[in-house]
């Protein structure tokens, strides 16, 4: 194996599973390299893979973990295919603490519904490693498995890059998803999670 693509929500720890792998020697894995501009490309023409993705890819032992890249999760040319799961509820607060005004919040939330589902029938496909953010960020021997999973086995997971991730602490302006706005919490309880 030498290529492949992990994809998830944003806020389900993309960014802390990259920084993992990028400390291989052999590979080169990426989180969001293109910035907005996967999304951007596949809002204006959804049957056509972008170039630059196609072109960042052709590398041998290189890697994404690419919330963007959900939109194109099975065009990208890889080998291995990942995603990462997180509490659809702790998602949604972490976003509302990002500071979205609460209409932002709602959009989010509906396209959260609908990739979560979407989440659930890739991994129907033996190909496609289901990645629990709850344990990727409490057990090292389980993030320790991830990598060995895509192939990377000269990184050594430690209790202290765990840590390291649990204990960065932002400014919430809500402790807790029953804190959030009501509107919200209602959105979020009408829709559909899980397998659909």
């Amino acid at each position: 194996m030498r290529r492949f693509l992990i994809t998830g929500f944003g806020r389900s720890g993309t960014t802390f599973l990259s920084s993992l792998m990028n400390r291989s020697d052999q590979w080169t894995v990426l989180h969001e390299p293109r910035k907005a501009y996967d999304e951007e490309q596949y809002r204006r023409n959804p049957h056509h893979l972008p170039a630059r993705v196609r072109t960042d890819f052709s590398r041998d032992y290189y890697g994404e973990v690419n919330s963007r890249l959900r939109f194109w999760f099975d065009e990208v040319p890889v080998d291995k295919r990942g995603v990462i799961f997180r509490d659809p509820r702790d998602v949604v607060l972490s976003i509302a603490n990002l500071g979205f005004p609460e209409v932002k919040t709602l959009e989010v939330v509906e396209e959260f519904a609908t990739y979560y589902r979407q989440f659930h029938a890739w991994t129907a496909d033996p190909g496609v490693l289901s990645i629990s953010f709850a344990r990727m960020t409490q057990e090292v021997d389980y993030t320790q498995q991830i990598l060995h999973e895509f192939g990377i086995h000269d990184v050594e997971v430690s209790r202290s890059m765990i840590l390291e991730k649990r204990n960065a602490t932002r400014v919430k302006r809500y402790g807790t998803f029953e804190q959030l706005p009501s509107k919200v919490k209602t959105r979020f309880r009408q829709l559909t999670w899980g397998r659909a």
